[in-house]
């Protein structure tokens, strides 16, 4: 139901062959198999471990190589971020000025309003004496 693709480098399966005879070679010596020269003997679980070392030391650099370039992405991304927000800051303090004036605006509707309260009343008491 579920398909899982891994890719496999090649340090991938070099890591497991090495894994893997160094395994083989440790059964062999500890039933007695091999009996072989000292530096035989010794020479193929140090070439194992050397390449697992290498194999782990690739899979690093691969794991960091990685690493810096999603952090290089993240960094372009907090700059778009930072230009989006500086744009916003712009438009924000645009209308905080228009609603400034409306507010102005208002007021004076406001005093208009009062004269005009004034008139009404002023002619509405002309309009009755005559």
């Amino acid at each position: 139901m579920y398909e899982t693709s891994i890719k496999r480098s090649v340090w991938d399966w070099v890591f497991y062959a090495s894994l893997g005879i160094l395994t083989v070679w440790l059964i062999f010596k500890v039933t007695g198999v091999i009996q072989t020269p000292l530096i035989i003997e010794y020479g193929i679980p140090i070439a194992s471990l050397i390449l697992i070392l290498f194999s782990f030391f690739e899979k690093f650099v691969e794991w960091f190589t990685t690493l810096s370039k999603e952090v290089g992405a993240v960094k372009v991304d907090v700059e778009h971020v930072k230009g989006d927000v500086g744009r916003v800051k712009g438009e924000v303090e645009h209308m905080e000025k228009r609603v400034e004036r409306v507010e102005k605006d208002i007021v004076a509707v406001k005093a208009d309003v009062e004269k005009t309260r004034v008139d009404i009343g002023v002619l509405k008491k002309w309009l009755s004496k005559s």
